[in-house]
């Protein structure tokens, strides 16, 4: 009895955990995923630049082929540093591939500026081929449009690069990324051009002021993103050196020699840890990977001292409300981001006291027409965006409107001309509204015009008025009134007098 008693116990637990709570925490990202993970390298030749490079492909592995189960995959290209080559990052490699992701790590043979950029995207290019082409181990594992791109140092510039120009990137990380500088060979990269054009969600991961990241320089380059989702965060004691995941002692100890510091691994496993959050979450919209971009992870870190500097910035932008009718419209730029399931517009009646819980949820759309108002009452909304497990990113500026309560009219209504001609006998024209025409007489007559035959005119024939009648010594109301049916007018005198 005690024996199935316990049996019990252990069932109704294997059970349990088989269902989490939604609300439980998703694996630890910095630590390893859940796949085996290989290898094999490629060469390839880009036609733009002519250069040969060299890359080693790493992907989750079933035996020594890539697993099918999970195919097809995400795949993201890593570029290297300066005076980094592929062996400086296996393990940053590595660790993606067992989270179920196919990486591409080039020897980008060049330190120029432009040269790397289209080594680097001509990776992306090759990667798509391959995925076509039936004879490759990649054949059919790859998804293209969910590519990533990721870089360290001078890689870390090449990845903001390829995020600002090329579209087929869905989500950048740019680890301790530094400007190009003519000292190595390079032209620096005009940021401030080119950076607003970057749409694609964007994590800066930033060691603290120092030579090797040109006393963080990029800051700047941050600053200066169009992304509507990016964030920055700085590593709290980090050296340029702990963004790279190797076991060459050599690598660690020349670049702890030219840049200074010190290397620790727990350092690297926060550089990772966020670093798969980012695409998890942006790339393959993983959204239990929002609690370590935003929620109580990420709060951990910064409360424990690990992330010195956190900068979010995650808002709807070009938000707009202006009356529409008896209701007002709410409006809004959609980001075009995979993640996002709809938007929640918060109302109230004062200036900065939206409440906790939205006023209305739609979809992936851009704009939302508040009917539940009263006419007189200025109203204020935010709007944020969310995804499909409901949470909230960050809310927009504060917008407000005053509601109207006037529904717009249906048609236009014709307008009548008045004019004043001094002129002693009114004359006719066909015309589209009536046109009252005052005509001040000295001397009493009264005359009956028979009809004759009208003049031809552009329109049509006129006609002759039927009657003229005007009174001794006072001004004429002429009103000529033209059928809507009807060719020509008739004209009465007087209609209307003082």
């Amino acid at each position: 009895m005690r024996w199935s008693r316990v049996m019990g116990i252990v069932y109704l637990a294997l059970i349990v955990s088989a269902f989490p709570s939604p609300n439980a925490q998703a694996p630890d990202p910095g630590q390893r995923g859940l796949y085996a993970t290989g290898a094999f390298s490629i060469t390839t030749t880009n036609p733009e630049t002519g250069s040969t490079i060299d890359a080693v492909i790493y992907y989750p592995a079933s035996g020594d082929a890539i697993d099918p189960a999970g195919a097809p995959y995400a795949a993201i290209v890593f570029a290297h540093g300066f005076m980094a080559s592929p062996s400086s990052y296996p393990g940053n490699a590595d660790h993606l591939a067992s989270w179920g992701y196919i990486v591409a790590l080039p020897d980008l043979p060049e330190n120029d500026t432009e040269v790397r950029q289209s080594d680097a995207r001509h990776m992306f290019s090759y990667l798509e081929r391959a995925n076509s082409d039936v004879a490759s181990p990649l054949y059919g594992m790859i998804n293209p449009a969910r590519l990533g791109v990721t870089g360290h140092s001078l890689g870390g510039l090449t990845a903001m690069i390829l995020a600002a120009r090329d579209p087929r990137v869905r989500a950048a990380v740019a680890l301790d990324p530094t400007n190009a500088h003519s000292i190595i060979g390079a032209e620096p990269w005009d940021y401030a051009a080119e950076a607003p054009n970057t749409t694609a969600p964007l994590l800066v991961l930033g060691a603290p002021s120092q030579l090797c990241n040109a006393e963080a320089g990029y800051n700047a380059m941050y600053d200066s993103v169009g992304s509507v989702h990016r964030t920055k965060l700085v590593i709290a004691g980090a050296s340029h050196c702990d963004f790279m995941d190797t076991d060459s002692q050599l690598h660690i100890f020349g670049c702890n020699l030219f840049c200074g510091g010190s290397y620790a691994t727990a350092r690297v496993t926060l550089v990772e840890r966020y670093t798969t959050a980012w695409f998890n979450y942006y790339l393959r919209g993983q959204t239990e990977y929002y609690d370590y971009l935003y929620g109580g992870a990420a709060q951990e870190d910064v409360s424990a001292g690990r992330i010195s500097e956190r900068s979010v910035r995650s808002a709807p932008r070009n938000v707009s409300a202006a009356p529409e009718g008896a209701a007002i419209r709410i409006r809004w730029t959609p980001a075009d981001y995979a993640v996002i399931a709809g938007y929640n517009v918060y109302r109230a009646t004062q200036s900065g006291q939206s409440p906790a819980s939205p006023y209305a949820q739609i979809g992936h759309e851009g704009s939302y027409l508040d009917t539940a108002v009263t006419a007189g009452q200025r109203y204020y909304y935010t709007v944020r965006s969310r995804d499909a497990a409901g949470h909230a990113h960050a809310a927009s500026e504060e917008v407000s409107a005053v509601a109207s309560g006037v529904e717009p009219p249906a048609t236009d209504v014709p307008q009548a001309t008045a004019t004043t001609a001094p002129q002693a006998t009114p004359t006719s024209t066909t015309t589209s509204q009536a046109t009252v025409t005052t005509t001040p007489q000295a001397t009493p007559t009264s005359t009956t015009t028979p009809q004759a035959t009208p003049p031809s005119t552009p329109d049509g024939p006129t006609e002759t008025p039927l009657l003229t009648m005007t009174p001794t010594s006072q001004p004429t109301v002429a009103l000529t009134i033209t059928p809507p049916t009807e060719q020509g007018s008739r004209t009465y005198l007087p209609l209307l007098s003082r």
